[in-house]
């Protein structure tokens, strides 16, 4: 249970003022919560379980409030809400065990998930890495990658050509190339720059394109939301076209944060999987797709060969389906 924002001020105000009134002690009969700042008055206060709030002030920074609660819970399971935790800061106290050490307060996010086992994973690279050793990335059990080949209407990444063959070479059963797109540029100039750069795919290679930025380069305004999404139907369309491919092996990366604001949550690509960006417990899905096909869950992955954090995804089923897919 937390404290709004507005509480929290009205109880660190509240603190200011209570701390030189009389102190309460529980009754030793029953659990006991305490909560700063809730009961009528808007005093800080005790309630006991079941009961309602009293009308006595608590001074619930003194270390006799502390040490009365814990005679009070006789063993039972509280909660104490206060704003004198360890640095200063207001927290939350849970604690199993009347008397247990209180947790850390504000404890940081949690670290990003794992890939689960069984589910392929991989890095996605680009020239901010430098050079890639792809052996050690395939030692290290990674079922695909992905490289950054082109970005707008003729940059290639200076790493491409290593990266590609680097995973050709080391045996990455599955291997990915992006285009980092820019609406403001020609679909089709970038779609031929992109399939130039990387060649036709074969079997277990796969296009993407990465669709993350809806400013101009060169006038720095915004893209129209339809506008956004019409481009890159025109931009997959015409990979397709030039590589001779099916829509199974061009890919959109994207994530809720940009494709909802930016593209309206288009439908236009529906048919095209989806590689979504979102770190977090599960992956927020865009609106315009049904499932995920393989999700970035991190940008500061560990994985050997690749110095540094980098971008870790995960494919949603087998190696077997994986493969399949990009056939």
């Amino acid at each position: 249970w937390k404290l709004n924002s507005a509480k929290m001020r009205s109880t660190a105000l509240i603190g200011v003022a209570v701390g030189l009134l009389s102190f309460a002690e529980p009754a030793s009969s029953a659990c006991v919560q305490f909560w700063a700042g809730l009961c009528p008055g808007g005093d800080d206060c005790m309630c006991t379980t079941g009961a309602a709030c009293t009308t006595t002030p608590v001074n619930t920074s003194s270390p006799e409030w502390l040490a009365a609660s814990t005679r009070a819970c006789a063993g039972k399971c509280k909660k104490v809400e206060h704003d004198k935790c360890p640095g200063g800061n207001g927290c939350l106290l849970e604690l199993g065990e009347c008397g247990s050490p209180p947790a850390p307060p504000h404890p940081g996010p949690p670290p990003p998930p794992g890939p689960p086992s069984g589910e392929p994973f991989g890095p996605d690279v680009s020239s901010y890495q430098g050079e890639v050793n792809w052996h050690e990335v395939k030692s290290a059990g990674a079922g695909f990658g992905i490289a950054k080949a082109t970005e707008g209407l003729s940059l290639k990444d200076p790493q491409f050509s290593n990266n590609w063959a680097g995973m050709k070479a080391a045996g990455i059963p599955v291997r990915g190339a992006y285009h980092f797109g820019h609406p403001d540029d020609s679909a089709q100039a970038s779609a031929d720059n992109f399939v130039r750069a990387v060649g036709p795919a074969g079997v277990g290679e796969f296009y993407v394109l990465d669709i993350e930025s809806a400013t101009s380069r060169a006038k720095g305004n915004l893209t129209a939301e339809a506008d956004v999404a019409s481009w890159c139907l025109a931009f997959v369309n015409a990979v397709m076209s030039s590589a001779k491919v099916p829509a199974r092996k061009v890919w959109v990366y994207t994530g809720e944060w940009f494709w909802d604001p930016k593209a309206g949550g288009s439908n236009a690509l529906s048919n095209h999987p989806l590689w979504v960006s979102g770190y977090a417990a599960s992956p927020p899905m865009p609106k315009g797709w049904l499932t995920w096909t393989m999700w970035q869950y991190t940008d500061k992955g560990s994985v050997a060969g690749v110095s540094g954090g980098c971008d870790v995804s995960k494919f949603k089923g087998s190696q077997t389906e994986l493969e399949l897919l990009v056939a």
